[in-house]
């Protein structure tokens, strides 16, 4: 018995370590303000590394806005995927394809589809840096139904941290 539990632990313990490197755990903070409005947004993610190229995962936002009108609190899940299009060095190059679902009783539109090019920097083995600089995006639901917008966006630069396990 000794040795099938001995065993079962080696197993574990082999198939623990070569499935270390393929999830990672992350997220974004955001504070923005614009003529005495305000929003914090906070987005933790997580994701698994498919392959080299591929790696997806789903994301969680809870974003607070304080307007004249009054403050409102609303929140949405984001499945994604993205593709590593260029690596240099540190640097990394991705096209991200999003789906933000919102949910809750305030909520600024049913869903929002966005392909966003992603740059990463990888800080060591198991720390990367991430900023989105701006989308592709359609939005369903709310009062923008309908609307397709293409920008980059340096006004609310989004900054975020990864750890890959």
């Amino acid at each position: 018995m000794k040795k099938v539990l001995l065993s079962l632990a080696l197993l574990a313990a082999v198939a623990v370590n070569g499935f270390a490197y393929d999830w990672y755990a992350g997220g974004a903070f955001n504070v923005a303000t614009l003529n005495g409005d305000s929003a914090v947004i906070v987005s933790p993610e997580v994701g698994y590394i498919f392959s080299d190229k591929i790696d997806g995962g789903l994301g969680f936002s809870l974003d607070y806005v304080n307007e004249a009108a009054g403050s409102v609190t609303s929140y949405s899940f984001i499945p994604f995927v993205r593709y590593k299009a260029y690596t240099s060095g540190a640097f990394a190059l991705y096209a991200r394809l999003d789906a933000t679902i919102y949910a809750g009783d305030v909520k600024p539109a049913d869903a929002v589809i966005a392909v966003s090019p992603v740059v990463e920097y990888a800080l060591s083995d198991r720390f990367t840096l991430w900023t989105v600089l701006g989308a592709a995006s359609y939005v369903s639901g709310g009062a923008s139904d309908g609307l397709f917008d293409i920008g980059l966006d340096f006004n609310n630069l989004t900054i975020g941290v990864a750890y890959n396990f």
